[in-house]
């Protein structure tokens, strides 16, 4: 029998995921609770043992303990400080999830599932309840209906990669269902066809191409069980694939890479243009502090004035910049120790993964990764948290200790 106090933690768990697509500002505190709860529980006593035998986890604590080693190196200790702060969940998730998992049953993944997705579904209502009412009241253009206009929340960017987990969860469940299978497949259809569309208005680059690779993931998965359904995923990668090419948002790219290239002008750039230049003279840096990095705490710094680029917000003061790479942003500011954790802590859950979670894994895997390639996701709350739960929490599913005794 599980005891009170870790029936609270598991709600507060509920709660967390069905929030965070919608209020980011209550994250925090409902995360402090949420890790609060389990280690006053009786369950936490086995912490230790259970977090030894998580390769995944240990190697998150150690990027940790990395960051707050930066500090000793940082010039500007309150930008280092806040990074150190930020990246907090690297050590509550670990500590948490990998014993609090070995007690999760299938129905408590479930309801984590479908309360991330339930959440995702308010949130989108009301992003587009906002847009048709500004289009139909105020008059406004169709384009509130896209990319920012649309995004109410957060970044499209951050919603996108939101909705492409929830049409992995919305498949899990889908594929494990077990009862009302004809209602179910129905409801999990439509609920994916929405987030699907969600993802097309929003115009994110990135997450219209990672939509369509998990769309193909979920076709070879289905390849085994499911052969009359792969006509229809294959439809909806054509349908996808056509809005790809002729979205204005992709053919503009092209012709605007071009363009910065052809120019030395730099004062005002388009952010794909702005994406090369970070990255080109990021490169420069890591190849000059490979070994330890510059410090998270002067990277943003170090960046900009080599990039040369002066830019200043609406209140006058200078906008620093991160690498909008997380990968690249990993190497310059921990070095390569630093990037070989995260690899590690990518790839060793990839490689050592079974069981039924191992295709959702994989798809979170293509959505952090490809996500981290355009953005510098642990820069932001709405990136870090959701990042390292998601990928911490599947890690555990799929460890070959917890998946013995998952009942």
């Amino acid at each position: 029998m599980l005891d009170i106090v870790f029936k609270i933690h598991v709600v507060i768990g509920y709660l967390l995921v069905l929030l965070m697509p919608l209020y980011q500002k209550i994250i925090p505190l409902l995360l402090a609770l949420w890790a609060l709860t389990f280690f006053i529980s009786k369950l936490s006593r086995s912490y230790f043992d259970h977090l030894i035998k998580n390769k995944t986890g240990l190697l998150g604590i150690s990027f940790f303990l990395l960051s707050v080693l930066s500090l000793t190196y940082t010039d500007n200790w309150s930008s280092g400080t806040f990074d150190v702060e930020s990246k907090l969940s690297f050590i509550i998730f670990p500590l948490v999830l990998s014993s609090s998992v070995y007690y999760y049953s299938h129905l408590i993944i479930k309801r984590i599932f479908l309360s991330f997705i339930s959440g995702l579904i308010i949130s989108s209502i009301y992003c587009l309840s906002v847009g048709f009412y500004r289009i139909i009241a105020l008059d406004a253009p169709f384009q509130y209906l896209t990319y920012t206009d649309l995004s109410v929340f957060m970044h499209p960017s951050y919603f996108s990669m939101y909705l492409s987990m929830g049409l992995l969860f919305t498949y899990y469940i889908w594929k494990n269902s077990t009862k009302q299978i004809y209602r179910t497949s129905i409801y999990c259809a439509l609920i994916a066809l929405f987030f699907a569309t969600m993802i097309v208005l929003l115009s994110s680059k990135t997450g219209i191409i990672v939509l369509l690779l998990l769309l193909l993931l979920i076709a070879n998965d289905m390849v085994k069980k499911k052969l009359r359904l792969l006509l229809a995923v294959v439809l909806l990668v054509s349908i996808f694939a056509g809005v790809f090419f002729t979205n204005p948002r992709f053919k503009s790219m092209r012709e605007q890479l071009t363009a910065m290239f052809k120019t030395e002008q730099y004062e005002k750039v388009e952010s794909n243009a702005l994406r090369v230049i970070l990255w080109e003279n990021a490169l420069e840096l890591i190849g000059s502090n490979w070994f330890k990095g510059v410090s998270a705490g002067d990277l943003k710094y170090d960046l900009t004035e080599k990039s040369g680029i002066v830019s200043y917000d609406d209140n006058g003061n200078r906008i620093y910049f991160n690498a909008h790479n997380q990968w690249i942003e990993t190497f310059l500011a921990n070095g390569i120790v630093g990037f070989l954790i995260i690899f590690l802590w990518f790839f060793v859950p990839l490689r050592e993964s079974t069981g039924r979670f191992r295709t959702m894994l994989i798809g979170a895997f293509l959505i952090l990764f490809i996500n981290g390639f355009f953005e510098s996701i642990f820069n932001k709350q709405e990136g870090i948290i959701f990042a390292v739960l998601i990928w911490t929490l599947l890690s555990a599913l799929t460890n070959k200790f917890v998946q013995q005794k998952l009942t």
